[in-house]
């Protein structure tokens, strides 16, 4: 291959400075929006997080009170009422998983630390390896 010197004219500059300096402004720009989304979903965790308890509490005295309603049915041999009220319970259940499930969606994921785990000797992976005495006789049959 024969390379032929190539000087680069003062336009040839002009023009790798102007594609230089747009890459950097759309560097500069991918930079800034991926921290504004950032920001966003920061936000959108908080709020999420903020609705999650504003309804907990009064689905947990629905539910309080559903179970309350269903118990007291039960006693006076109202099986259908009893019947609407296990369904009421059921809906709230729903509805609690609901928001526990938008709280954790907003929540990133807790990393945890453990221990890796260990191979026993016996039958683990230094079964499979040769004994020293295999390697000792291996070299011995190829003097």
């Amino acid at each position: 291959m024969v390379e032929t010197p190539v000087e680069p004219t003062a336009e040839d500059v002009e023009l790798l400075a102007l594609f230089s300096s747009q890459a950097a402004i759309a560097l500069k720009n991918t930079r800034e929006l991926e921290r504004l989304r950032s920001g966003a979903l920061a936000a959108l965790g908080r709020m999420a997080a903020q609705v999650a308890h504003e309804l907990r509490n009064p689905l947990g005295g629905l539910k309080l009170f559903a179970e309350y309603l269903e118990h007291r049915l039960d006693k006076v041999a109202d099986a259908e009422g009893a019947d609407v009220a296990r369904k009421i319970s059921r809906e709230i259940d729903h509805m609690t998983e609901l928001v526990r499930e938008i709280t954790q969606f907003g929540r990133p994921a807790a990393l945890r630390r453990t221990p890796p785990s260990r191979v026993p000797v016996e039958g683990g992976i230094w079964s499979r390896l040769p004994s020293r005495s295999d390697r000792y006789r291996a070299s011995r049959s190829r003097k």
